[in-house]
């Protein structure tokens, strides 16, 4: 679900024409030469919510709802030459603006919860302190996504099949016994 939000979010924010690149994390930001505004979808560490169904239809049942949580991480920098702290922050507020409507957008389009109701903070330095310099601001967007609970059987579809082979230290894993394998170490 946070992929497909990911997705959706990079969508828009290309067609209203906003120079910021989107990824679905997690991510390790280290310096890469060049510094660029990006938004990193990831799931939250934040307690997931548990609720009632909403709607209870049968076939399967619907036994309850399961909010994920998630959170979009903006880093921001104004290319303005000899940008400062207000820049920065001017710069990164129209990006938090511009994700916070797409993810609103992907919320209803998608027939989530039309409640969406996300908080944020700006992060400090002492925050992401593993990075020699950000010349920008970070700011952390976190929500939670409605998910149904059903009650269903598991199909049984990616177990896998046969025994293995006794090797020297190699193991193959198939999904099933006439595929070239998927992991070998």
């Amino acid at each position: 679900m946070i992929f497909a939000c990911a997705q959706a979010v990079a969508a828009e924010l290309a067609e209203r024409g906003f120079p910021i690149g989107v990824e679905c994390g997690p991510t390790r930001l280290e310096s890469r030469g060049a510094f660029v505004s990006r938004v990193v979808f990831d799931r939250d560490t934040s307690p997931d919510r548990f609720g009632p169904p909403r709607g209870v239809k049968s076939n399967p049942p619907k036994r309850g709802t399961r909010y994920l949580s998630a959170k979009a991480t903006i880093w921001a920098q104004c290319t303005q030459p000899g940008a400062i702290f207000f820049e920065h922050t001017r710069e990164c507020d129209r990006f938090i603006d511009a994700v916070f409507c797409a993810i609103q957008h992907w919320t209803q389009a998608s027939g989530h919860d039309p409640d969406f109701s996300p908080s944020g903070r700006y992060l400090r330095a002492e925050d992401f302190a593993k990075i020699e310099t950000w010349p920008g601001v970070v700011y952390e967007l976190t929500w939670q996504i409605p998910r149904v609970v059903f009650a269903i059987d598991y199909d049984g579809s990616g177990l896998l099949t046969g025994t293995p082979a006794a090797t020297s230290g190699v193991l193959n894993v198939r999904r099933n016994g006439d595929d070239t394998p998927e992991i070998a170490t």
